[in-house]
C-alpha cells in the first residue's frame, strides 16, 4: 500500500518534485545525501548490518525520521564513537523506534536513513550548528519522512512504530445475503432510526461471494476511527518545536500512530481506511509549490501562532527550529525575516509587529534573548488576528521602517544563562506618538452605582473595544417569570486586557500587555507611550477611526530608545490629531 503510493507520487506528482532547498545540487532532479546517513545495506538483503556512512555529497535517495526523543537515548553519535559507528551500528542497543525505522526503510526499498541523534555529532557544538542550519533541507530533500507520532508515551518511554492496537468493543460481525439491501438500510436497522447513519466503516473479511457462498458473506461493522488529520495535531509529537518544519517541509510523510497508518504528500493524502475527505492542515500552509500570488502573510501568521504553542527542550533553539521555513520563504518570495518578523512589504512588516499575548501574559527565557518587538524572546501563545472593522479602509501611519539585527546578546541580567544563540537589534520608523494611561482590566469594569457584576452592556463594551470585538445581539433568554435575563458577552480579547484613558480620564481604547512582570508592576494608573502604526478609517465618517498602537516605555540606554510593552487599539480621532510625529527606535 505504502510502496504503491510512494511510487505513484514520485513518478507522477509534479507538485511534489518542486524544490527550493538550500543544498547545492549537481543537476536538476539529483538529490545529494546529507553529511551522514545510516547505510542499511541492500534493501533486499536482510543480513546487512547498518552502519554510519559519510556521504561526501554523494547522490542518493534517503528516508528521514521525525520523532520525539525518549527519556533516555542510549545510542547517540559522539566524537569518540564516530569511527566505530562507521563500521557497525549497535542496532540492538537502539530505541525501538530507530530499529523499526530501519525496517520500514528497508521495506520501502531505500538504502539510506537519516536520524538526527545518529547523524549529528551530539557533543560537537560546531557540527550541531552546521547541520541544524540545513535541517529544513534534509527533510525537504528526503524521498519520504517517517513520522513517529505515538512512539514515545507521556512518561518518555519508547514503544516503537508498530504499536499494538486495541480491540474495538463496538465491532459487530454480520452475515448478509448475496442480494443484500443497500447499506443505508442496514444502518437504519442497526441504529433504530428512519434515516441512514453514515458514521460506520464497512470492511469485507471474505472475497466477494458467489451464489454458492452467499450465506457465508461476513462483514464487520465498527465505529470509524477518528481521522488522523484531526487527531495528530493533538499529539505530543506534533507539539515538538523542531517537528514544525519537519512536517511542513517534508514532501512525503508516513504517520505511524497507535490507531492507524496514514500518509500525505504535497498533492494528496490517504489512510488505511480509505482517503479521508478532510484536507491536512499542512496542505494549506505550503506556498512553496504554489504560485507567487499566494499570500505569504496568510502562511506565516498561523505558522508562528502554532509554533508559539510548541515545546522546545532548549530555548536556545527558538529561531533555529524554524530556520528552514524562514530560508524557504526568503528564497521563494525575495523577502526578509528578522528574528521571526516577516518583512515582504511595509504592510506585511506592520502586520507582523502587531502580535499579542492571546491567552495569558507571556514569560521570558533564561537561555535565549531577543528584542522586545519580536515574539521570539517570549514563551506563551500569541496571535496576530484581530477582527477588522467593517466599512473601513486601512492606512499605514508609519514610514521609514528599518530593521537592524545582530547575532549577539545584549542582556544585562547576570542571572540569565545565555547560550550564544541570542539575537539583538532594533526597528526604527517615524510615526504619530502620544501618551495614554493604563487602567484596570476590561473584565473587571463596573458601572458606578450599578450592579456589582462586570459590565455586560454591548454598547458600552463596543465603545471601549470596538464593535468588531463585541459579539452581536445574542438570542434573548428569559427566566421562569418571563423576565429577560442579561447574559455576559464573551468579548474577543484576552482576560488580561486593560483599558486606556486619555488625560481627561475618558476611556479611549484598550491595551494587551505582553509580559507577566510588566502587568504585575502596574499597581495603579501608569502612563505609557503609544505609537500609532496603522489606522482603519470609516468610509462614511460616521464613527471614530480604529487606530492600531504599540505601547512603549523608554529605556535607560538612550532618551529615544524604547522597549515594547504590548499592543492595543484606540477609537478616538481626537487622540490621533493630538499626537506629534516623531522618529524613534525600539530595541
Amino acid at each position: 500500500m505504502l510502496r504503491k503510493w510512494l511510487s505513484t507520487c514520485m513518478a507522477s506528482h509534479e507538485g511534489c518534485r518542486v524544490s527550493t532547498s538550500m543544498i547545492e545540487k549537481p543537476a536538476q532532479g539529483i538529490t545529494l545525501l546529507p553529511t551522514r546517513v545510516i547505510d542499511i545495506g541492500d534493501p533486499k538483503e536482510h543480513r546487512s548490518k547498518p552502519r554510519l556512512f559519510i556521504s561526501n555529497k554523494a547522490p542518493g535517495q534517503y528516508v528521514a525520521l521525525s520523532h520525539r526523543w525518549s527519556k533516555s537515548i542510549a545510542t547517540k553519535l559522539k566524537s569518540d564513537s564516530l569511527s566505530q559507528y562507521q563500521k557497525e551500528l549497535p542496532v540492538n542497543e537502539m530505541p525501538p523506534t530507530f530499529q523499526d525505522a530501519i525496517e520500514v526503510t528497508r521495506q520501502l526499498g531505500f538504502r539510506y536513513l537519516w536520524i538526527d541523534s545518529l547523524c549529528i555529532i551530539q557533543d560537537d557544538e560546531s557540527d550541531w550548528s552546521r547541520e541544524s542550519s540545513v535541517m529544513g533541507s534534509i527533510f525537504e530533500e528526503a524521498s519520504c519522512t517517517i513520522a513517529a507520532v505515538d512512539s514515545v508515551d507521556d512518561n518518555g518511554a519508547d514503544h516503537g512504530l508498530f504499536l499494538p492496537r486495541d480491540n474495538d468493543p463496538l465491532s459487530v460481525k454480520l452475515t448478509i445475503p448475496y442480494k443484500k439491501e443497500p447499506l443505508s438500510k442496514l444502518s437504519q436497522r442497526v441504529f433504530k432510526t428512519d434515516t441512514a447513519v453514515y458514521v460506520w466503516k464497512i470492511q469485507w473479511l471474505r472475497e466477494i461471494p458467489t451464489m454458492k457462498t452467499c450465506d457465508k458473506n461476513t462483514i464487520t461493522i465498527r465505529p470509524r476511527i477518528v481521522s488522523s488529520w484531526r487527531r495528530v495535531p493533538h499529539s505530543n509529537w506534533h507539539k515538538r518545536g523542531w517537528v514544525l518544519q519537519e512536517r511542513l517541509l517534508s514532501r512525503r510523510l508516513i504517520y505511524y500512530t497507535k490507531n492507524k497508518l496514514s500518509w500525505s504528500c504535497w498533492t494528496e493524502c490517504g489512510e488505511e481506511e480509505g482517503t479521508d475527505p478532510t484536507e491536512p492542515d499542512r496542505f494549506r500552509r505550503i506556498p512553496l509549490c504554489r504560485g507567487s500570488d499566494y499570500s505569504i502573510f496568510s502562511f506565516w501568521e498561523p505558522i508562528i501562532s502554532d509554533y508559539q504553542q510548541c515545546q522546545l527542550t532548549f530555548s536556545k533553539d527558538k529561531l533555529a527550529a524554524i530556520g528552514g521555513i524562514s530560508a524557504r520563504l526568503e528564497a521563494q518570495f525575495s523577502c526578509k525575516i528578522y528574528a521571526g518578523i516577516l518583512s515582504h512589504s511595509p504592510g506585511d512588516a506592520v502586520n507582523n509587529l502587531l502580535w499579542y499575548a492571546s491567552k495569558e501574559r507571556l514569560g521570558t527565557f533564561n537561555e535565549f534573548h531577543a528584542p522586545s518587538w519580536t515574539f521570539a524572546g517570549f514563551s506563551g501563545e500569541i496571535s496576530f488576528f484581530m477582527p477588522t472593522p467593517r466599512g473601513t479602509t486601512s492606512e499605514l501611519l508609519i514610514d521609514r521602517l528599518h530593521f537592524k539585527i545582530r547575532n549577539q546578546c545584549e542582556s544585562v541580567d547576570p542571572s540569565k544563562d545565555c547560550q550564544g544563540t541570542c539575537v539583538s537589534g532594533s526597528i526604527s520608523f517615524e510615526g504619530p506618538v502620544g501618551k495614554l494611561t493604563r487602567g484596570g482590566k476590561v473584565k473587571e469594569l463596573r458601572i458606578v452605582g450599578g450592579p456589582v457584576d462586570p459590565i455586560s452592556e454591548r454598547e458600552i463594551l463596543a465603545k471601549i473595544l470596538g464593535h468588531t470585538l463585541v459579539p452581536g445581539i445574542a438570542i434573548p433568554r428569559f427566566d421562569e417569570l418571563g423576565n429577560m435575563v442579561r447574559m455576559p458577552y464573551n468579548i474577543l480579547v484576552p482576560d488580561h486586557t486593560e483599558i486606556l484613558e486619555d488625560e481627561c480620564g475618558c476611556i479611549v481604547g484598550f491595551f494587551i500587555p505582553d509580559l507577566k512582570e510588566e502587568l504585575e508592576q502596574v499597581t495603579g494608573e501608569q502612563q505609557i507611550i503609544c505609537v500609532g502604526v496603522k489606522c482603519f478609517r470609516d468610509q462614511y465618517g460616521q464613527q471614530n477611526d480604529t487606530i492600531e498602537i504599540i505601547g512603549l516605555r523608554e529605556t535607560c540606554n538612550s532618551p529615544m530608545m524604547f522597549r515594547r510593552l504590548g499592543r492595543g487599539r484606540v477609537m478616538c480621532n481626537a487622540w490621533l490629531r493630538m499626537c506629534r510625529r516623531s522618529p524613534f527606535e525600539i530595541c
